[in-house]
């Protein structure tokens, strides 16, 4: 067996020089770190892990014991990530995810450890690739953009939604990430012609997340994905990757709302998405804008024409309309041994119709202000965010002052 040496290198996630795209890899093909091959086989192992403090203050119509101040320090996650591969043929990733944290409301600390990614990858052709198992389904840019090579520390309450940051999460005010899904996709590489490229992405998958109740029931979604990306910018090369990108993603889940009189979390039935994006980069300069639309069937019945707990009435619909939106813009200082970085995020959710407003709906504004810093030739990264959490219907307001330590392998 002729096994060559161990190849090891860093990534350091928030110099611009190496940061992907938030679309740069909806498939989550990153390349770990730590690599050994043998023969046409090459096994790779990488993850992260993070740790911080943060600091939680609650105002407003928020229960009673979320209105003092909570600080502590977390454990937040760490990563590890397992690849195999066969030439350039095929290639599998199994990813496991050990999270622990402190709930705002009560204090108590929590932790599980979950199986995140699990799929094979068949590269036929850069124009046609095949992926099967468990994996990101192509929407929502936040949640296509890896956890280390994030600008912020936690996802928007436009992917998140309500949580106990906030007040109450429900089916109607959750956020539009999908969660991974077990499924098949179609897609390709970047294919680019000139200075122009493009890549497509389609997915079938179970529709729910692959650990609930929900995917045992046969569900139905489909994704798709297609972005166009200008390869140079209107002054000249700004720097290796993509300058400016459009990506347009939509997608349909059939479900089957259940009539249940005691129950009406149920009460959902199909829901379609629509999102739109625009990426730019330029000299250090990064800014990110989705707009991201989401229609839900839901029943409307008459409590009236429940006997015995079944309903004895005609199904009706009536729809709960939701829009998020997401504008972020950053700046990293592109000096050797200062590479800091400054961003600001705001997020939007609320409904579009005023019926929303019957279905206990909620609008969440939040603002989100970060500095980072990377430690030059290491894998290591300090970053400290202060987010300011607004609800209306109740009125809740929170800040939050979060620190991590992040590193990487």
């Amino acid at each position: 067996m002729n096994l060559k040496p161990i190849a090891i290198s860093f990534a350091l996630p928030i110099s611009f020089a190496s940061i992907p795209m938030a679309i740069a890899s909806p498939d989550g093909h990153d390349n770990p770190p730590i690599s050994i091959s043998s023969g046409d086989w090459t096994f790779s192992f990488g993850g992260y892990a993070r740790t911080g403090a943060i600091w939680k203050s609650f105002d407003g119509d928020a229960p009673k014991d979320a209105t003092d101040h909570k600080a502590g320090f977390v454990v937040l996650n760490g990563r590890m990530n397992f690849g195999l591969k066969y030439k350039d043929l095929i290639s599998g990733r199994i990813s496991l995810d050990g999270a622990g944290g402190v709930n705002a409301l009560n204090g108590k600390s929590s932790g599980n450890v979950a199986l995140k990614d699990a799929y094979l990858d068949f590269d036929i052709v850069p124009a046609f690739r095949i992926k099967a198992g468990q994996f990101k389904p192509p929407i929502d840019f936040e949640s296509l953009t890896s956890t280390p090579d994030a600008n912020f520390i936690e996802q928007s309450v436009v992917s998140k939604g309500g949580n106990s940051n906030l007040y109450n999460k429900t089916d109607y005010n959750s956020g539009f990430e999908p969660g991974r899904q077990i499924g098949v996709s179609f897609y390709s590489d970047m294919l680019e012609f000139q200075s122009v490229g493009f890549r497509y992405n389609v997915a079938v998958t179970n529709g729910q997340t692959a650990l609930s109740k929900a995917a045992e029931e046969g569900y139905f979604a489909a994704y798709g994905r297609l972005e166009l990306g200008l390869k140079k910018s209107l002054y000249g090369d700004s720097a290796p990757g993509t300058f400016f990108t459009i990506a347009l993603s939509g997608s349909v889940e059939l479900r089957e709302a259940k009539i249940d009189e005691n129950d009406d979390t149920d009460s959902l039935g199909h829901r379609y998405r629509a999102a739109g994006e625009l990426h730019a980069r330029y000299k250090g300069i990064e800014a990110d804008f989705e707009a991201i639309w989401e229609r839900y069937d839901v029943l409307d019945l008459d409590d009236s024409l429940f006997v015995n707990g079944k309903y004895t009435g005609k199904r009706r619909y009536k729809a709960l309309d939701k829009l998020g939106i997401v504008a972020q813009i950053s700046y990293t200082l592109p000096i050797e041994y200062f590479r800091f970085q400054i961003g600001y995020r705001f997020a939007m959710m609320q409904p579009v119709m005023d019926n929303a407003k019957s279905f206990d709906s909620v609008d969440l504004y939040q603002h989100t202000a970060s500095l980072g810093y990377v430690v030059e030739n290491y894998p290591i990264i300090v970053r400290a965010d202060y987010t300011r959490n607004d609800e209306t219907g109740p009125e809740i307001h929170n800040d939050t002052i979060f620190g991590i330590v992040q590193v990487r392998w």
